[in-house]
């Protein structure tokens, strides 16, 4: 946990001042601990996705939670992208072996979310144009929570890509092909 992380972060400097000098910290740990700032960024960003994710479920209604119904399938694909992404980056950390660079997966499933928010906001747009009010409808069930669920995905992935690829030994992402 974060709090947890706080707390051992003076331990954990001095270890790496003592061990790290008589090389008793493998390069695994050596990279973990030089990225520490930026999973603590990470984490920082998780909560704030949570919250945006808990905040949707709960007040958007209405015309907005039809947007938000488009996203709903991208959204679980976000979340299963980011379970097997997790899985490689452990046993990735856990093996003393060159690994492969990390796939792209996560980056790729955030922007399908990206582009179905886009269409359906293209969508809302056409209608506006030909005159019709559902964009005042949208916006007061809710809809720039919508906007702002998608907003913070994509804010997450690109963090999370980052760190991945850090924690990869800094290797560049394979891009996926979709």
């Amino acid at each position: 946990s974060l709090s947890t992380r706080v707390k051992y972060r003076e331990d954990a400097s001095a270890e790496v001042a003592a061990f790290g000098a008589l090389r008793l910290l493998s390069p695994t740990t050596k990279r973990v601990l030089r990225k520490r700032m930026d999973i603590d960024k990470l984490a920082y960003e998780a909560l704030v996705l949570h919250n945006a994710l808990v905040t949707a479920t709960l007040s958007v209604t209405g015309p907005a939670a039809q947007m938000l119904d488009r996203i709903v399938p991208c959204v679980r694909d976000f979340g299963l992208s980011l379970h097997s992404s997790s899985e490689r980056l452990f046993e990735a950390l856990n093996e003393d072996k060159d690994v492969p660079p990390p796939k792209d997966d996560v980056k790729v499933a955030a922007q399908m979310c990206l582009r179905t928010f886009l269409d359906a906001k293209d969508g809302l747009i056409e209608h506006c144009m030909a005159g019709s009010e559902q964009a005042a409808d949208i916006i007061s069930s809710g809809g720039f929570r919508v906007y702002y669920l998608v907003y913070t995905l994509s804010v997450f992935a690109e963090s999370w890509a980052g760190v991945e690829s850090r924690l990869f030994s800094d290797q560049p992402p394979m891009e996926m092909v979709t």
